[in-house]
């Protein structure tokens, strides 16, 4: 976040410059905390997660300063990412098990079809 940036602001800047996408947030998903090791030092981190129906997409938009610019986005399943995520959390010894916000977030799609 930037300073006097809502959540939302900053998550429609994030979309952007990230990804070169605009959305609409659907809702909240949750939060996790979790800790990084660097070296001999460890990060907290708490990531805020909201479900968000995508309206455009252009990559080619990505900010030019952003770290993952050069990176590829590709889209897979939901059921292709959470053993994905499981795995890099014990790759990384990381307590940021993000695999159970897919979960969450399937149960919503679940209960909404």
């Amino acid at each position: 976040m930037e300073m006097g940036e809502s959540i939302e602001d900053t998550l429609h800047r994030g979309l952007k410059e990230e990804f070169g996408m605009t959305g609409d947030i659907v809702t909240y998903i949750g939060s996790i905390k979790g800790n990084y090791p660097i070296e001999d030092i460890s990060i907290e981190k708490t990531t805020l997660y909201f479900l968000v129906k995508m309206k455009t997409f252009e990559p080619e938009l990505r900010a030019t300063e952003d770290a993952e610019k050069e990176s590829e986005i590709q889209w897979q399943t939901i059921d292709f990412l959470i053993p994905k995520m499981k795995a890099q959390v014990a790759r990384l010894n990381s307590t940021m098990d993000e695999s159970s916000i897919l979960e969450r977030v399937q149960n919503i799609l679940q209960n909404n079809l």
